[in-house]
This record gives C-alpha cells, structure tokens and sequence, in this order.
C-alpha cells in the first residue's frame, strides 16, 4: 500500500506539466514542502510496522502486536490526505 501511495506521489508533478507562472511556482513550493512530509510519513509506517514484528510472539503480546499492524495502513492512508492536502494543486 505505502509503495502504490508513493508511486502517485511521485507522479503528483505531472499534475502541473502544462502549467506557467504563479501556478507552476505555488506547485512546485507546496510540493517541495510536501514531498519531504510524505517521506517522514512512510518512514512512521515502517517503525510502526517493525514495533509490530519486534514484539515477542507470545499469547499475552498479541494485542499489542494487532494493534500497530492494524495501525501502519490506516497510517499511510492518512499519511496520503496529509500530502495532498499540502499540495496547492492546479
């Protein structure tokens, strides 16, 4: 899920290819401002979903395992709200 979110987050800049001006410069300063947060994101998601592995596989720690495993895609989902709503698009 977190490599589909980042693949359209990569291809966000073409949403402003026919672009000029003021446009094109808002875009590009939102987008370079977003980009970075959407990367911090991801890399939330990952410690969240190596907290879940790293726990200790016994009967008493399964809650506490579901927990972030049921957490790490409702993270990247929010993750993706997060940098599209940074993004001033066109």
């Amino acid at each position: 899920m977190a490599a589909v979110a980042f693949f359209f987050v990569g291809l966000a800049p073409m949403a402003c290819d026919s672009c000029g001006g003021a446009v094109s410069d808002r875009f590009d300063d939102s987008y370079n401002l977003a980009f970075p947060v959407f990367g911090f994101g991801l890399v939330v998601v990952l410690v969240v979903l190596l907290s879940a592995w790293a726990l200790p596989w016994r009967r008493g720690n399964a809650a506490a395992r579901v927990w972030p495993a049921v957490i790490a895609p409702a993270a990247v989902v929010f993750d993706f709200i997060v940098f599209h709503g940074l993004v001033d698009w066109p």
